[in-house]
C-alpha cells in the first residue's frame, strides 16, 4: 500500500528528529546504551565507534539496532532474555513420550475408534479416528498420543 503523502512526511520528520536528537546525544559525549534500568543505565558502544557507523552511512551492526532504538526499556528487555530453560526431567524417571509409548495398543472393534483423553478436566476434545486405512500400523490419537488398532468387525464397506 503505497503510503499517503501526509503520513510519509510525518516519517520523514520523526527519522529527522530522531538524527538530530542522536547527533546533540554524541555532540554532548553522552553514550546510548542499553541497560535493565533504563536507555543510558551503562555504555554499550564508545561513542567514537559510534559516530563512525552512522557518518559511513552504513547499516548498523546488529548489537547497535536495539541500542539505536528509542522506544524504551519495554522494548530493550525483549531484545535480551534474562533467562532460558530447557527440558530437564527428574533423574531416573522416564519422559512423558516414554509413559505413552509404554501403554499398549487398544485394540477396537470396528474401524473408528473415539477417543476423549480419559474424559473429565483432565481429557481433551473427543477425536474419531479412522482406522481402516491402507496403513496397519496403529493410528494414533494427535492429543494424548494413545494408539489404537481394528481387530476387525464393523460393517465391512
Amino acid at each position: 500500500w503505497p503510503l499517503h503523502r501526509s503520513a510519509m512526511l510525518r516519517l520523514l520528520a520523526r527519522s529527522a528528529l530522531r538524527a538530530a536528537r542522536l547527533s546533540r546525544m554524541l555532540a554532548s559525549g553522552a553514550v546510548p546504551s542499553v541497560g535493565k534500568v533504563g536507555i543510558f543505565a551503562r555504555p554499550v558502544l564508545p561513542a567514537a565507534r559510534l559516530s563512525r557507523t552512522l557518518a559511513s552511512g552504513a547499516a548498523p551492526p546488529k548489537d547497535m539496532v536495539a541500542m539505536l532504538d528509542t522506544r524504551g526499556p519495554s522494548h530493550v528487555s525483549r531484545a535480551e532474555p534474562l533467562h532460558e530453560m530447557g527440558v530437564v526431567y527428574a533423574p531416573g524417571q522416564p519422559s512423558p513420550q516414554e509413559c505413552i509409548d509404554a501403554i499398549p495398543v487398544i485394540p477396537v472393534e470396528g474401524h473408528l475408534a473415539i477417543c476423549d483423553g480419559g474424559g473429565g478436566a483432565l481429557g481433551h476434545p473427543i477425536e474419531y479416528i479412522q482406522l481402516n486405512t491402507r496403513h496397519h500400523d496403529p493410528a494414533t490419537c494427535k492429543y494424548c498420543g494413545l494408539r489404537f488398532v481394528s481387530v476387525g468387525g464393523g460393517h465391512g464397506h
